[in-house]
């Protein structure tokens, strides 16, 4: 028989906190200690098995409200299990307004991706990957030829799969690429996201300032930039991970890496054969591990026949590096705990002085019964009135602020071919309790002050993960 011990962090008072497990979804799972001071849950399951699915409840009044998202997974040899559930936030991630870091001709815009849960529970930090060419990651009107790196879909769905912990994904967008990326204009860039980009992110956001938990990414020559930023700031950038880069084109990393001390940060790399930077690709390889990088520990390389060099094809692997570089897999680490210094409802937003209304980009929410049976709980808003020409319009919400609302290419056909590829949803809220109940729909009030769009790239049927 094997114990697991669950951890449930999430800042609650006047409710009770029980799980429901695979071992009997009718019958609760009761705390065996509660320490409302360091808004702690302690439960202890015996079983037999070797693994277990679980969904937190919280119960307010006669109501029970489940966790959002998928169920979590414990793995009984794991040391310890500790979670940071949320109940009233929707399934998947946020997307910021664009940010303005800096001022005058440094000036940079910048968008930042919130994992779910993100505004309601603030006991948790967050580890950060900085990806340049950032308005490829997201958006497909701001993305080169429309298709992005798909990177909302992609962290929903690792998430759900409980492989990685939530991050915080930064997307710093470009100006002149061609010169920050290469030599010598990746020293004034690599200089302005250490001295002004990271600090501006680190200080309101709740993020893991470590370099353990901080990583670079990009592609082609924003693969050498993430190169370049985990050589020169080891200290600051723990790993990076580099798809389909273009070295020795207009750089100096491979004269560095030969002729300097070995550096720290663990470092991904791939390309696509044939072309596709795949020679350079493995005469890097090559030279990391004669400078003592130990391959699938300190470096991993891989090569992905018949693929193309583009948005589709990085976004069709970009699960890789967030599994290599996931700067903290699904192994809770003590660390990520933050003392809430806010009420959950608190908003703690970076604002520049040119964007004082930042808005979040959220998804339609959908959950699961006991059943199986997916029940929708769309904010319609989000979805009336809609050009499927455009795929947007303009609305005003009920705060009077401007939004533009998204339906994702392709309209109705995209949707329906995206539902067809999803796995089953997983158990999630029981009927329309979700959000039919009074208590609950007053405490999700607090999470609606913020206007909203459904992310274009994840389309309506992309995110059907359970709420």
């Amino acid at each position: 028989m094997n114990s697991i011990e669950i951890r449930v962090r999430y800042p609650y008072k006047g409710a009770q906190m029980v799980i429901f497990s695979e071992l009997n979804w009718e019958d609760p799972i009761h705390p065996v200690e509660v320490d409302e001071n360091k808004h702690l849950t302690l439960f202890r399951v015996e079983t037999d098995k070797t693994f277990l699915y679980y969904k937190p409840c919280l119960i307010i009044g006669e109501e029970r409200h489940f966790c959002r998202g998928a169920n979590y997974l414990s793995i009984t040899a794991a040391d310890e299990n500790e979670i940071f559930p949320h109940f009233f936030e929707k399934s998947v991630g946020t997307i910021t307004d664009t940010m303005t870091f800096g001022a005058g001709e440094e000036a940079r815009s910048v968008r930042i991706y919130l994992p779910p849960g993100y505004e309601e529970n603030t006991l948790r930090r967050y580890p950060v990957c900085y990806v340049h060419d950032g308005h490829n990651l997201f958006f497909p009107e701001e993305a080169l030829s429309g298709q992005t790196w798909e990177v909302t879909r992609t962290l929903t769905l690792l998430d759900n799969m409980n492989v990685i912990d939530p991050v915080i994904v930064v997307a710093i967008y470009p100006k002149d690429r061609m010169h920050e990326y290469t030599h010598p204009g990746y020293v004034d860039y690599g200089k302005f996201i250490v001295d002004i980009i990271k600090p501006q992110v680190d200080e309101p956001f709740r993020t893991l300032t470590e370099a353990r938990f901080t990583a670079g990414m990009g592609s082609s020559l924003g693969g050498v930039v993430s190169l370049y930023m985990g050589w020169e700031y080891p200290h600051i950038f723990g790993k990076v991970a580099c798809l389909s880069s273009t070295f020795t084109w207009k750089d100096d990393l491979m004269a560095r890496i030969r002729d300097e001390e070995k550096r720290d940060p663990k470092i991904y790399m791939d390309s696509d054969w044939p072309g596709d930077n795949f020679e350079i690709s493995r005469a890097m390889f090559d030279l990391l591990q004669r400078q003592g990088y130990e391959v699938n520990q300190d470096v991993m390389y891989l090569a992905f026949p018949e693929a193309g060099h583009g948005e589709n094809d990085w976004a069709t692997r970009v699960h890789i590096p967030f599994h290599f570089s996931s700067l903290a897999t699904r192994r809770t680490i003590s660390s990520v705990y933050a003392p809430a210094s806010s009420p959950p409802g608190t908003h703690n937003l970076y604002r520049s002085k040119e964007n004082q209304h930042a808005k979040i980009y959220c998804s339609v929410l959908d959950c699961t019964g006991p059943d199986g049976r997916l029940h929708h709980h769309a904010h319609h808003q989000h979805r009336e009135g809609c050009d499927h020409g455009t795929n947007r319009k303009r609305e005003t919400s009920a705060f009077g602020v401007s939004r533009q609302v998204h339906r994702g290419l392709g309209g109705n056909q995209r949707q329906q071919a995206n539902r067809r590829n999803l796995p089953k949803p997983s158990f999630g809220c029981r009927g329309s309790a979700c959000l039919g109940s009074g208590a609950l729909a007053k405490i999700e009030r607090q999470w609606r002050h913020q206007p909203a769009r459904q992310s274009a790239e994840s389309g309506l049927g992309r995110h059907r993960d359970g709420l």
